[in-house]
């Protein structure tokens, strides 16, 4: 099931996609954040984005599977966010919002088991 999940070297965050998103998502100072932090943040926001995935080199992914990849990322964002700048409620409440834009055929049985992993992944 976990071979669902698209290791982190597979997905590189290249200035250029960084600069898109600068341009898709303002709100967030994606250059204040620090690297890893970062390109966990820019995983999850361009696997949610049709057109972004195909930057970020897998546009090929099914809805579910693109699905389970961004929300994989939005928990290590939230894990690696709260490790280096501590505890956001803020942070902690989009992981929860990014279920709620779960696809209609998602098997929550595997995303339960992307959150186990997600605890256990750095």
């Amino acid at each position: 099931m976990m071979d669902m999940l698209i290791a982190e070297d597979q997905l590189p965050v290249s200035d250029a996609l960084l600069t898109r998103l600068a341009e898709k998502v303002p709100a967030v100072h994606w250059r204040e954040l620090d690297e890893d932090v970062r390109q966990a943040y820019a995983r999850h926001v361009a696997l949610l984005d049709g057109e972004l995935r195909r930057e970020l080199g897998v546009g090929d992914l099914v809805e579910p599977v693109a699905f389970y990849n961004a929300y994989y990322w939005a928990l290590l964002f939230a894990k690696r966010y709260q490790a280096r700048y501590g505890f956001d409620a803020g942070i902690e409440q989009e992981t929860f919002k990014v279920l709620e834009r779960a696809p209609a055929d998602v098997d929550w049985q595997v995303i339960e088991r992307v959150n186990q992993s997600a605890q256990q992944a750095r």
